[in-house]
C-alpha cells in the first residue's frame, strides 16, 4: 500500500515527493504533478493552514 507511488491525495495526507526530496502536507483532495509516497494521514488541526498565504513558508515541529 504505502510504498506504491500514487499521483492522487486525500486532505490531510502526509505524503514524500522523491523528485523534489519533500514532505508534503496536503491541504486539499487532488492530484499531484508527480507520483507521491503516501506516508501518514493528520486526523486534526487541518484549519489552522486555511489562515496561511501561498508564499508563506511553514516550520513545523513535532511534540515530544
Amino acid at each position: 500500500g504505502n510504498e506504491k507511488p500514487k499521483d492522487s491525495v486525500k486532505k490531510g495526507a502526509l505524503v514524500y515527493e522523491p523528485s523534489s526530496d519533500s514532505l508534503m502536507i496536503c491541504l486539499k483532495d487532488g492530484k499531484t504533478r508527480m507520483k507521491v509516497s503516501f506516508l501518514g494521514q493528520i486526523t486534526g488541526g487541518l484549519e489552522h493552514f486555511d489562515k496561511i498565504k501561498r508564499s508563506n513558508g511553514v516550520k513545523i515541529s513535532f511534540l515530544k
